[in-house]
């Protein structure tokens, strides 16, 4: 894949998930893989002491 292609497929991308107004919810393994990082990491958007 050329540096092109890639560019196009990366912005495709960005607009269908990131930038689009379409939302869908987590699937049930991407919830559970955060609830295992969440129980051994804190949610450093809710360290008030930002350690």
């Amino acid at each position: 894949m050329d540096g092109k292609i890639a560019r196009r497929v990366f912005s495709d991308l960005y607009d269908r998930y990131l930038d689009g107004e379409i939302t869908r919810p987590p699937s049930a393994g991407i919830t559970a893989y955060v609830t295992a990082l969440l129980e051994q990491w804190c949610d450093i958007t809710e360290d008030e002491d930002e350690t």
